[in-house]
Order: C-alpha cells, then sequence, then structure tokens
C-alpha cells in the first residue's frame, strides 16, 4: 500500500510539474496525534512493547504506527493526494 502511494505520488507530481514535496508540521502533529489517540484507546498503551517504543531506554513510550486498520490508512494517505493536502509544494 504505502509503495503503492508513492508511485502515485511521483506520477502526479511529474504530471503537475512539482519538484519537491514536504510536509506541514501542522500535519505532522496531526498524524502523530491520530496514532497515539488509536494506540492510546487500544491494548497497545497497556503493555510495555517494541509497538510502542518501550524497549529503549529514555524514549517516550508512544505509538510508531498506524493502528486504525488498512481501510482507514489508506483513506487517509489517499487523501493527502488529493490538492497535496498537509504538503508543502515546490513547483519546478
Amino acid at each position: 500500500m504505502q509503495g503503492d502511494w508513492i508511485v502515485q505520488a511521483i506520477t502526479k507530481m511529474q504530471a503537475e510539474n512539482v519538484k519537491t514535496l514536504d510536509t506541514t508540521r501542522e500535519a505532522e502533529e496531526e498524524w502523530h496525534q491520530k496514532c497515539n489517540d488509536l494506540a492510546n484507546n487500544s491494548l497497545f498503551a497497556k503493555t510495555k512493547s517494541w509497538y510502542m517504543g518501550a524497549n529503549i531506554p529514555g524514549k517516550k513510550v508512544e505509538a510508531l504506527n498506524f493502528s486504525g486498520g488498512f481501510p482507514a490508512y489508506k483513506e487517509a494517505t489517499q487523501a493527502a493526494l488529493d490538492g497535496w493536502k498537509g504538503f508543502v509544494v515546490v513547483n519546478a
């Protein structure tokens, strides 16, 4: 799914003459919060596992992955391609 998204993004970049993309700080923070909210409402947050980064001494224990399921992940990532929502776009 992620590989397909990257191909779609590169294809769209080429079609729109986009030179570079970068995420906005707001989009990063929103995604981070979404991942933590999902994990905190699951059993992941109740364990001390590598899945939450608890195996790294001194690291904040928090979500390292999106745990909302593939359909929701696909929906969120595909929505980002629509108008480059959450990205800073630099045209060539």
